[in-house]
């Protein structure tokens, strides 16, 4: 059986984008996740798609970064998109790598031995020419190009019309100026507070939860925030320095 199906839409201009739609389609065999990919205009609207069987990304080709339509996820890198997609879908429950400290979930084991770096505050990849450090090679790849000359102080920098606030992620900006517009999606089931940003809600549910998902290596102290786990440090620092200083 042919796995392809039209999605009728409507077309609001005529400005080329590429849009894909990984729908899933029942079959006498088996239920699979497919891509149908439609070249045509943004912003469209879907008519008559199952409302929960249908999964779509919007992709501009004059825009490096991509979006997933179903929340605030935003990559430069297409497979990233196709794999957080996989969050979406009924049955992502059935393979997932969990966090032994926060609830975290990941589909593949390689992103949760990233993640517990968020935990252990580890960031192997680290800069030549200066002390930027980071838990992600692609982190370091983005930031060598202040480095270069790729990317200047002037030029190819994302800048807010607001503020002074400046850029060389598109992403990094698109999330600041959520700040300026008053656009806060994302609540809170358990005390109706807003934020602009998916991850700050996350943040925030700590608080309900009582969680505290950042350990400090050297004793007991757990903290909500990754911040407040730094600020406990810097008393360790200063009890070593003490300590060594006695020494001599």
């Amino acid at each position: 059986m042919d796995y392809k199906e039209k999605i009728p839409i409507k077309l609001e201009n005529e400005e080329t984008t590429h849009v894909y739609l990984p729908i899933t389609v029942n079959t006498d065999v088996k239920t699979e996740p497919v891509l149908l990919p439609i070249c045509k205009a943004e912003p469209l609207e879907i008519v008559n798609a199952p409302s929960n069987d249908s999964y779509s990304y919007i992709h501009d080709p004059n825009d490096s970064y991509q979006y997933c339509t179903l929340c605030s996820y935003t990559t430069s890198h297409e497979k990233y998109l196709k794999r957080h997609l996989k969050k979406h879908l009924p049955d992502f429950d059935k393979d997932k790598f969990l966090c032994n400290i926060c609830n975290y979930t990941a589909t593949e084991k390689k992103d949760l031995k990233r993640h517990m770096l968020v935990h252990t505050g580890e960031k192997p990849y680290a800069c030549d020419l200066c002390p930027f450090k980071c838990r992600q090679k692609g982190y370091l790849k983005d930031h060598m190009k202040t480095h270069t000359g790729r990317v200047s102080t002037e030029v190819n920098r994302f800048t807010c019309n607001e503020c002074n606030f400046s850029t060389i992620w598109r992403g990094s900006l698109k999330t600041h100026v959520k700040i300026h517009n008053g656009d806060k999606p994302f609540r809170c089931a358990e005390c109706n507070m807003t934020f602009s940003v998916r991850g700050y809600l996350k943040k925030h549910m700590f608080i309900h939860t009582k969680e505290k998902p950042f350990h400090c290596t050297l004793c007991d102290y757990k903290a909500y925030r990754n911040y407040h786990l730094k600020v406990h440090s810097r008393k360790h620092d200063r009890e070593q320095i003490i300590n060594v200083s006695k020494l001599g």
